[in-house]
């Protein structure tokens, strides 16, 4: 016979590592990096410790960068538009941070060189940390304190700035939407213009409100135009089943002639259920219907393709077309701020780094 040796079913308790009794300093004093990370919160920035796990928001598509310079920098914009469908801009903002990381300490001490090129009023502040007169006056962000190093691994927002127009010129796309009624619904032209031809637009979405469906007439690029539900249906009978049965013609009292069994029916079907059809005639790409929006998707948009336009047919009024909702992206800043280099701290002697940058329509609607 086999011998077999008991196993303890208790796994052992987990090993925890030891601390090592060194924490993040600047400086040194490691109470400057509190006093460095309040300074940035109060102000507004962010600040992600990268030593901790963080869920990234799934509505942020920030670009994965292979970052192994030892100091990286990332500019990011946000977007947000409200314009009414006659053309006037209720209110147009870009917000933009310039963030800094630093994994070395040996490049701790340096200065970053900012530059703005932009003609129009842009609000441009700094870190309160930062010396604004170096800033504005050479072009280079740094500490005001000589010898004060920035913190490490550690994504510090050192520059912000802001764009506020009601111009419509500043806009980076226009949309022009007409619906025309005809009685029996309205037939819709939906033009985009790209104003500045040097900007390149990545995955832009038109979204225009079509819970009536659409007949699609002509379209520069893709669309999307799908059902929006299924329609079940669902029949149940019952029906008596006699054995023979018997056929009474007279009684003194009382009979009883019941059924002995129930036949049982059932029948299920999904049905695709159109508000009102697609019939789609000219379209490059692929089309579908989601969530009661007729999707125009334009993988780019740059000079080549700064126009374009779509033309369907669908039930409704021309209220029923609006708010038109667009998003894209854009792999260069919308105000011309750029970063020019890195030096060290009282010095001409260069430092390399690493660069990316992120721009999103936030929030783009044509009301």
């Amino acid at each position: 016979p086999e011998m077999t040796m008991p196993i303890d079913p208790t796994p052992p308790p987990p090993t925890r590592p030891k601390p090592s009794g060194r924490g993040l300093k600047l400086g040194k004093k490691g109470a400057d990096v509190d006093s460095f990370v309040d300074n940035i919160i109060k102000d507004g920035g962010v600040v992600k410790d990268t030593s901790k796990i963080a869920v990234s928001e799934p509505n942020r598509p920030v670009p994965v960068v292979a970052n192994t310079s030892p100091i990286h920098l990332r500019q990011e914009e946000k977007i947000i538009a409200a314009i009414h469908r006659e053309g006037d801009v209720e209110n147009f903002e870009v917000r933009g941070f310039l963030y800094l990381h630093i994994t070395n300490e040996e490049f701790s001490n340096i200065q970053v060189g900012f530059t703005n090129n932009d003609r129009r009023q842009i609000q441009i502040q700094c870190h309160p940390n930062i010396d604004k007169q170096t800033f504005f006056e050479q072009g280079l962000v740094g500490m005001k304190q000589a010898g004060r190093p920035f913190p490490l691994n550690t994504d510090v927002g050192i520059v912000k700035w802001r764009l506020q127009s009601c111009d419509s010129l500043d806009l980076p796309i226009v949309i022009n939407c007409w619906p025309n009624e005809t009685g029996r619904g309205c037939d819709v032209n939906i033009e985009y213009e790209l104003q500045d031809t040097s900007l390149e637009l990545y995955n832009v979405i038109i979204q225009i409100p079509c819970s009536g469906g659409s007949n699609v007439t002509q379209c520069d690029g893709s669309y999307s135009n799908l059902p929006q539900l299924l329609s079940l249906s669902l029949s149940l009978s019952l029906t008596p089943c006699y054995s023979g049965g018997s056929n009474v013609t007279q009684c003194d009292g009382s009979y009883s002639n019941l059924p002995q069994l129930l036949s049982l029916s059932l029948s299920l079907s999904l049905t695709p259920c159109y508000s009102g059809g697609s019939n789609v005639t000219q379209c490059d790409g692929s089309y579908s219907n989601s969530h009661g929006c007729l999707e125009w998707s334009l993988p780019h948009v740059d000079k080549s393709n700064s126009t374009g336009t779509l033309e369907f047919t669908a039930p409704g009024d021309a209220e029923s077309f609006f708010p038109v909702n667009v998003s894209f992206s854009m792999s260069r800043p919308y105000c011309d701020l750029s970063i020019t280099g890195v030096v060290a701290a009282g010095s001409d002697r260069a430092v390399s780094y690493s660069s990316d940058c992120t721009v999103l329509a936030e929030q783009y609607a044509i009301e």
